[in-house]
Protein backbone atom coordinates (compact mmCIF):
# COMPACT_ATOMS: atom_id res chain seq x y z
CA UNK A 1 0.00 0.00 0.00
CA UNK A 2 2.89 2.32 0.53
CA UNK A 3 4.38 1.65 -2.67
CA UNK A 4 1.15 2.38 -4.46
CA UNK A 5 1.55 5.66 -2.35
CA UNK A 6 4.20 6.46 -2.82
CA UNK A 7 4.28 6.57 -6.57
CA UNK A 8 1.46 8.70 -6.70
CA UNK A 9 3.18 11.41 -4.39
CA UNK A 10 1.39 10.48 -1.16
CA UNK A 11 2.23 9.51 2.71
CA UNK A 12 0.34 7.35 4.58
CA UNK A 13 -0.05 8.55 8.24
CA UNK A 14 -1.43 5.67 10.40
CA UNK A 15 -2.71 7.77 13.47
CA UNK A 16 -4.92 10.24 11.15
CA UNK A 17 -5.89 7.19 8.93
CA UNK A 18 -9.06 6.20 10.40
CA UNK A 19 -12.40 3.85 9.28
CA UNK A 20 -16.06 3.77 9.73
CA UNK A 21 -17.71 1.04 8.63
CA UNK A 22 -21.88 1.38 8.01
CA UNK A 23 -23.97 -1.34 9.86
CA UNK A 24 -25.97 -3.41 7.34
CA UNK A 25 -27.48 -6.71 7.98
CA UNK A 26 -26.17 -9.77 7.38
CA UNK A 27 -22.57 -8.42 7.04
CA UNK A 28 -19.96 -9.17 10.20
CA UNK A 29 -18.46 -6.11 12.11
CA UNK A 30 -14.49 -5.46 11.51
CA UNK A 31 -13.28 -4.77 15.15
CA UNK A 32 -10.07 -3.84 13.26
CA UNK A 33 -8.32 -3.11 9.31
CA UNK A 34 -4.95 -4.21 8.76
CA UNK A 35 -3.65 -3.53 5.56
CA UNK A 36 0.82 -4.49 5.21
CA UNK A 37 2.11 -3.50 8.09
CA UNK A 38 -0.72 -0.31 9.07
CA UNK A 39 -3.29 -0.83 11.65
CA UNK A 40 -6.53 1.51 11.51
CA UNK A 41 -8.79 2.83 14.14
CA UNK A 42 -12.38 2.24 13.79
CA UNK A 43 -14.85 4.90 14.66
CA UNK A 44 -18.40 4.78 15.48
CA UNK A 45 -18.52 8.79 13.48
CA UNK A 46 -16.47 11.33 12.60
CA UNK A 47 -16.71 15.08 11.26
CA UNK A 48 -16.96 15.32 7.47
CA UNK A 49 -17.37 18.53 5.91
CA UNK A 50 -19.21 19.90 8.26
CA UNK A 51 -21.48 17.16 8.76
CA UNK A 52 -21.28 14.45 11.59
CA UNK A 53 -21.70 11.03 10.08
CA UNK A 54 -21.98 7.72 11.83
CA UNK A 55 -22.04 4.04 11.27
CA UNK A 56 -25.72 3.79 12.52
CA UNK A 57 -26.58 5.82 9.50
CA UNK A 58 -28.80 8.22 12.08
CA UNK A 59 -28.48 11.59 12.49
CA UNK A 60 -30.03 12.44 15.89
CA UNK A 61 -26.26 13.51 17.01
CA UNK A 62 -25.72 15.97 14.04
CA UNK A 63 -29.12 17.78 14.60
CA UNK A 64 -28.18 17.68 18.66
CA UNK A 65 -24.83 19.18 17.47
CA UNK A 66 -26.38 21.79 15.54
CA UNK A 67 -28.82 22.83 18.22
CA UNK A 68 -26.10 23.01 21.17
CA UNK A 69 -24.41 25.60 18.41
CA UNK A 70 -27.20 27.45 17.67
CA UNK A 71 -28.07 27.82 21.53
CA UNK A 72 -24.61 29.04 21.95
CA UNK A 73 -24.98 31.31 19.48
CA UNK A 74 -28.11 32.97 20.79
CA UNK A 75 -26.14 33.00 24.23
CA UNK A 76 -23.51 34.97 22.47
CA UNK A 77 -25.76 37.38 20.91
CA UNK A 78 -27.55 38.10 24.26
CA UNK A 79 -23.97 38.99 25.87
CA UNK A 80 -22.74 41.38 23.12
CA UNK A 81 -25.98 43.28 22.99
CA UNK A 82 -25.83 43.21 26.87
CA UNK A 83 -29.53 41.78 26.90
CA UNK A 84 -30.39 39.73 29.83
CA UNK A 85 -31.65 35.85 29.34
CA UNK A 86 -34.90 34.99 30.70
CA UNK A 87 -32.77 33.00 33.78
CA UNK A 88 -30.38 36.25 34.50
CA UNK A 89 -34.18 38.53 34.42
CA UNK A 90 -35.57 35.77 37.86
Amino acid sequence: MQNKATLVGLNINEDKTKYMQIKRKGIKDITHLKIDNFTFENVKNFNYLGSILNADKKMNIEIAEKNSKRQQSILCQFKTNKIKTPKEKQ
